[in-house]
């Protein structure tokens, strides 16, 4: 019987996080150790994706966006986004305060390159060949530092990918507000008051 390749995968960064939650959840009821390592391959991806959309987010041009996508490491993402947006974390602290004048519950995550990088790196070091079982795999204690470790990332992506990412323009008032904002001329009270007078 002829195989049907017309499956559906989702490459976004939600959707990496929710097969890594169910692999996790699979270990957890069967303890199979497969679904650790699947898990990690997941948030792998999870995080290299969240971290190319952060660039589409911030609108990098087609021909250096084409550049990345084959791109896996998080230090050359991280440096991609800061010089492309170098007002990238001003810009996040700027819409919480306009979502925050709104009435909005909730604020946009800032994140944590380090972190991330540090994550990305760990996992690396589980999904590589495994060479001394004494060591790893034949060792409780290798296994609790792995699972526990996948319970962090899922804690922390959690957190990234709580809401919806999207690209906001600010009109010609809301760039003078921010400007004002960024430098000194507006403290936060008065950027909420600005903001509300403006609607």
């Amino acid at each position: 019987m002829p195989i049907n390749y017309k499956l559906k995968y989702d490459i976004n960064a939600a959707m990496h996080y929710n097969r890594a939650a169910q692999c996790l959840e699979v270990f957890n009821e069967h303890n199979n150790p497969n679904y650790l390592f699947y898990a990690s391959l997941e948030l792998r991806n999870c995080i290299e994706r969240f971290l190319f959309e952060q660039l589409v987010l911030i609108h990098l041009d087609e021909e250096k966006l084409h550049k990345f996508k084959n791109e896996y490491r998080t230090k050359n993402f991280r440096r991609a986004i800061l010089e492309s947006e170098p007002q990238y974390y001003e810009k996040i602290e700027f819409m919480n305060i306009y979502f925050e004048a709104l009435g909005a519950p909730f604020k946009i995550p800032e994140p944590d390159f380090d972190t991330l990088d540090t994550f990305y790196g760990r996992l690396g070091n589980y999904l590589h060949s495994l060479k001394m079982p004494s060591v790893s795999t034949e060792s409780p204690e290798w296994w609790e530092s792995f699972h526990s470790l996948l319970g962090d990332i899922m804690n922390f992506m959690a957190e990234l990918l709580r809401y919806p990412q999207a690209h906001f323009k600010l009109n010609e008032t809301g760039n003078k507000i921010f400007e004002d904002y960024l430098n000194g001329e507006k403290n936060r009270e008065e950027v909420i008051i600005s903001i509300q007078e403006d609607l």
